[in-house]
Parts: C-alpha cells; structure tokens; sequence
C-alpha cells in the first residue's frame, strides 16, 4: 500500500481514485468468477458425478474447486485457460479424495468388529502380499502412464482420460496398453523370482 500511496503523491492522483480503482478491479474478479462458475459448473458436476457416483461428494469437489479458483483470482493469478484449470483441479481432487477413501477403507478394516468373519491370517496375509507387489509395479510405471492407469481404475473413460493427461485419445488407448502390459510383466517377473 505504501507504493500505491507514494505513487499516488507522484501523479497527483487522490486515494479515493486508488480506493476506486481497486473495487473496480475486484469488481471484475467477481465477474470472472461468476462467468466461470455460470459457464462451467454443471459440466465440472456432472464429471464429478460420473466419477465419484455420489451427488453429495461432486457437489463438495465443485465447491472446492471453485474456491480455489477464487482464492487464485484474488491472489492475481488468473489461469490462462479457465476451464482445462478447472478440470485439472477438480481432477486432482478427486484422485486425492480417492486416496483418502483407500486409507480410510484399510483404517476401518483394521478396526473391524471382533464378531464380523475375517479372512484366515494366510489369505490376508496374501492379499497384503498382492496388493503391495501391485502397488509396486504401478509406482514403477512413468507418471502418465500411472495417472492414466489410476484414473482408469477409478472408471474414467478414455476420451476424459486423454483430456487431463493431455494427450489424443489413440495416444492415450495406447499409453494404457502399454501401462497394463508393463504391470502384468512387472507382477509376472515378481511371481518368477519367488
């Protein structure tokens, strides 16, 4: 604020000028924000549906996705392009949530009822097993194909796939290929050096 003011002194320009000029400018952030959210928000939900098949959920992601559109506007940090920044974020979240969901899932089959059925100690023990050598194989992959295959995983299609990484939708199908493959030879040369 002391630039403004001392630059203020300079071109003889009053406060209130400098005091308009700001509102006018916040002015137009929300106008941005209210563009965005006009323009965008029922496709970013209906993506966020289609992905996490909950209305509750989707409808908490977009809320959070704007919100950080916001907070990215009022810091002076526009996206270039609104929309691919919005899917990215809302993309990123959902991954996120995701995760959060697999953690809290292990948490509460670790703290199961004593009379629920549990599985024997060697088919838990195998299944840890399993799941560890996949996540494995999967960290060992390139981050496209990783985030392709994840995102895969959690039943996006491959025309959204190839949006967020990036990539056309052949580029895509084939990046896929080879990630399943690179896992499935990956888990193969596990199980024959056991």
């Amino acid at each position: 604020m002391d630039e403004t003011l001392q630059a203020a002194r300079t071109f003889e320009v009053g406060i209130e000028d400098i005091v308009h000029v700001a509102r006018g400018r916040a002015a137009l952030v929300d106008d941005v924000i209210r563009a965005a959210y006009a323009t965008h928000e029922r496709e970013l939900f209906a993506y966020a549906l289609r992905a996490t098949k909950d209305r509750e959920i989707a409808a908490d992601l977009i809320q959070e996705c704007f919100l950080r559109f916001v907070a990215e506007l009022r810091a002076g940090r526009q996206p270039r392009l609104v929309r691919p920044w919005l899917y990215r974020v809302l993309t990123n979240q959902i991954v996120s949530r995701g995760r959060h969901g697999s953690v809290v899932e292990r948490w509460l089959r670790s703290l199961r009822q004593p009379d629920t059925v549990s599985p024997s100690p060697e088919g838990a023990a195998i299944a840890d097993e399993t799941r560890s050598e996949l996540e494995r194989a999967i960290a060992q992959l390139a981050p496209d194909g990783r985030v392709a295959l994840l995102l895969a995983a959690q039943g996006f299609s491959g025309p959204e796939i190839a949006s967020h990484i990036g990539r056309s939708q052949l580029a895509t199908r084939t990046l896929l290929c080879r990630a399943r493959m690179q896992v499935r030879a990956l888990l193969e040369a596990g199980d024959a050096h056991e």
